[in-house]
């Protein structure tokens, strides 16, 4: 029995060296091959977080470019604004590049691979944004507004339908910049502050973007209204001095009657404030103005509270009791604005002056009706004709 176990033991035991023998000449290569992994996982990972600050870089130049373009757009220079755009798309597609291979291997994992996910996000959303900026632009160079002036009198069934394109146009550049907010909702909220900080940037793009196409569609939708062939409406224009301010954006100086007739436009009656009469019956000062004036409240101090629409009320409600006659409406324009305006589609030309153009057109106003000698008759000449 003793010599049995003891055999048993010993080819046991044999047996035991060569298993220990064969894992060891195994487990080399195996060593060597977690080694060789470890090594492509690390160099993965610094490649990547290369990638991912070039990646950062191009999105943060897409958001400055796409900010330029907005810019241009708003002041009508469709033009360089599209090439803003191209450029963005350009750092766009620079940033997609960077996310790819190795970042893509990286992407699926928990955690680590959040900031790729999010640079994809952010890409996304600025593919939607550049999408939806050139609709717009589209929409800007399509309105006949570049290099036009004198069209008083003309018929505007031009710009009735550029509107109505326009509204078309923005139906559907709207849903590109919705899908861009949804696809940054995640990125967003991120933990990692490198990962949310520039999805925020890009965000509000975005959200600046829903806000121009929804202002926009208003206005077009004013602009169709106002042109078309049907309707007739009296708009009470008021020109506003900021020089001296008032909440609702400054001193009624002067006014006019725009009056759009059957897709017809034209200004009547434009003067100074001081060719109205009293207002009768009068109507009664809001408390701070009585305190402050001796005369009775009319309508070059009608814009006396910082809601535009409250203040128009009293300015139309003025307007009738100073025997001008109903309204259906009142738009309000400073003189930086109308400068503005006549940059766009000046210089103009008004006779017994200078060329007037939209450069400080504000000094221009003050020195014409205020502070030359002699001064025109009536004193306001000059606004009344440029306008």
């Amino acid at each position: 029995m003793g010599g049995w176990l003891r055999r048993r033991f010993r080819r046991t035991r044999r047996a035991l060296r060569a298993a220990h023998t064969r894992y060891r000449a195994l487990a080399r290569p195996v060593r060597v091959a977690l080694g060789v992994v470890e090594a492509l996982v690390a160099i993965v990972v610094v490649v990547t977080a290369v990638r991912l600050v070039h990646a950062r870089n191009d999105l943060l130049r897409a958001r400055s470019l796409l900010q330029q373009g907005n810019s241009a757009l708003l002041h009508g220079s469709s033009g360089p604004a599209n090439r803003y755009y191209e450029a963005a798309g350009q750092a766009l597609a620079r940033a997609r590049s960077a996310t790819g291979f190795p970042a893509s291997v990286i992407a699926p994992v928990p955690l680590v691979g959040s900031p790729v996910r999010a640079a994809r996000s952010a890409v996304r959303a600025g593919d939607e944004v550049v999408a939806g900026s050139r609709i717009l632009a589209g929409a800007v160079a399509d309105f006949p507004i570049h290099g036009k002036s004198g069209i008083q009198g003309d018929d505007l069934h031009v710009f009735h339908d550029a509107a109505g394109r326009a509204e078309s146009a923005l139906t559907r550049a709207k849903p590109h910049f919705e899908a861009a907010r949804r696809m940054l909702g995640g990125p967003v909220g991120a933990a990692l502050p490198w990962v949310s900080s520039s999805a925020k940037a890009m965000r509000g793009i975005v959200d600046g973007g829903i806000g121009r196409v929804d202002t926009a569609a208003r206005a077009f939708t004013v602009v169709q209204r106002l042109t078309a062939q049907d309707t007739e409406f009296r708009l009470l224009f008021v020109g506003l001095d900021t020089l001296e301010a008032r909440p609702g954006g400054g001193y009624v100086g002067s006014f006019g009657i725009l009056h759009f007739a059957h897709g017809t436009v034209k200004l009547e009656d434009y003067q100074s404030f001081e060719s109205l009469h009293r207002a009768n019956p009068p109507l009664a000062a809001p408390d701070a103005l009585a305190a402050a004036t001796a005369t009775p409240w009319s309508i070059e101090n009608s814009l006396w509270w910082p809601s535009f629409s409250y203040s128009a009320h009293a300015a139309a409600e003025l307007y009738l009791r100073q025997g001008g006659g109903h309204v259906d409406g009142v738009l309000g324009m400073t003189n930086a604005t109308l400068g503005e305006l006549i940059g766009t589609v000046g210089p103009l030309t008004v006779a017994g002056y200078a060329p007037v153009t939209g450069d400080h057109f504000e000094d221009r106003v003050l020195y014409e009706t205020a502070l030359k000698r002699p001064l025109d008759t009536p004193r306001k000449k000059f606004l009344v004709d440029t306008s």
